[in-house]
């Protein structure tokens, strides 16, 4: 991901348009620029996806009648009051599969849909708000996502990753690799980062605490793998194991052909 902040929005320092999606977290204070930059985005063919009250306060702090983006989110806002914790059901169908889940989460009650589809409910509050804008389409949540259930969890239900999934899906967003553990399923308590080094993609997987763990890397397409920090060569294809350590992170280094000899 890439952080942007809202004076690059207000002087068009960044092009939104490279974005096939713009999360906006928590963001409750918005200015009239950046508002029509979102708006602009989202126009042209851009997912927004936000969480709970985007833009319900101007740039100042100062709180408004009605949120400068709601119309974007096809909403009507009848009330600013306190987050509910309430049992609320998401339901998702993206690329021909409907993936449900049923949680405790967060909500914000003073919401109504007014254009928009929604995907799930609490009680009466809706859930998972969809609304098409022009090209593209904005995607309110309506729940904090600090409620939401932990992915690193080992008891947490696989359907709060597919949902999570399935939303980026429908932005055409998938992901890049994935990490499977013996059985086969999501690894979880892990953090991947990615970034790129010229043509070549750096791949960190660090665990935070818990045990050593045999995992598979899974990639797209055939690659040529290196482990960066044993100075070894995995070889060339689309999955290899490796073994995940806690507390130290494991460095690999992509190409897709074999680099030349070094010369020094």
């Amino acid at each position: 991901f890439r952080y942007v902040t809202d004076r690059q929005l207000r002087l068009g320092e960044v092009d939104l348009s490279e974005f096939k999606v713009f999360i906006l977290p928590f963001t409750q204070a918005v200015g009239p620029d950046e508002a029509a930059a979102l708006r602009r985005y989202v126009s042209e063919g851009g997912t927004l996806i936000a969480d709970v009250r985007p833009a319900v306060f101007d740039g100042h702090c100062k709180q408004l009648d009605a949120g400068l983006l709601d119309e974007l989110f096809g909403i009507r806002r009848v009330a600013l009051g306190e987050a509910v914790a309430a049992d609320g059901t998401l339901r998702l169908t993206a690329e021909g599969a409907t993936t449900e889940l049923t949680a405790k989460l967060q909500v914000d009650t003073g919401v109504q849909a007014a254009g928009a589809t929604s995907s799930g409910a609490a009680g009466e509050a809706p859930l998972l708000l969809t609304n098409r804008f022009g090209s593209g389409q904005a995607v309110l949540l309506n729940f904090t996502m600090s409620s939401y259930p932990s992915l690193a969890a080992q008891g947490t239900d696989e359907a709060a990753a597919e949902l999570l999934r399935a939303l980026l899906a429908t932005a055409g967003v998938r992901p890049a690799l994935s990490l499977l553990d013996a059985d086969g399923q999501r690894l979880r308590n892990v953090e991947v980062t990615r970034w790129r080094n010229g043509r070549y993609q750096i791949i960190s997987v660090f665990r935070h605490q818990g045990l050593a763990e045999r995992a598979r890397l899974v990639l797209p397409d055939e690659v040529r793998l290196h482990d960066l920090k044993a100075r070894r060569d995995l070889g060339a294809g689309r999955s290899f194991d490796i073994t995940i350590t806690p507390y130290r992170a494991l460095m690999f280094m992509v190409t897709e052909r074999e680099p030349s000899a070094l010369r020094v």
